[in-house]
């Protein structure tokens, strides 16, 4: 059996054209084909920095003098390491691009989990509460309260001040 997480996109349209299937664990294609993979499923940041570290291990491996089993062991490491993590780096693109994880289903293949995923499902999910815009607040005015209060009275003003006016002054 095998796991797999569900994403879906904000604002997906009710067909489930939105919906996203992740695999958990180790990606054989992704340790075969690393940076063809990263190209595949649009995380552009990993495959250049699947190349960079590449060209850069390339360029180093004479610098410290590295036999080519040495550079064959430490490349393949790095291949481990980005196949265990790939689809890692693929639910964290996810995530940004707006992206949320909905649910995990358990199945065989990703067919037979999208079969068990679409049986149980309930439409597309209502954003979080951050997500929906807020009521506006409109203050009501107050009965009787007007602004600015109409005055006929003929003062100096310093600023935008009036002068304070005691009960003495009328």
């Amino acid at each position: 059996m095998r796991t797999y997480s569900v994403h879906e996109l904000h604002g997906a349209p009710i067909d489930g054209d939105g919906i996203v299937f992740v695999r958990e664990g180790f990606s054989w294609a992704a340790f075969f084909f690393n940076w063809i993979w990263a190209l595949w499923n649009r995380l552009w940041l990993a495959a250049v920095a699947y190349l960079g570290l590449s060209i850069g291990l390339a360029a180093l491996i004479p610098f410290f003098g590295l036999d080519q089993l040495a550079a064959l062991i430490i490349s393949i490491g790095i291949q481990f390491f980005f196949a265990v993590e790939a689809n890692d780096i693929r639910r964290w693109t996810l995530e940004a691009r707006g992206y949320r994880e909905i649910g995990i289903v358990s199945a065989g293949s990703e067919a037979e989990a999208e079969l068990k995923f679409f049986g149980t499902w309930e439409g597309p999910s209502k954003p979080p509460a951050s997500l929906r815009p807020a009521a506006p607040h409109i203050p009501m005015p107050r009965p009787g309260a007007v602004w600015p209060r109409p005055t006929n009275r003929s003062e100096e003003v310093l600023g935008l001040f009036p002068q304070a006016e005691t009960k003495a002054d009328h």
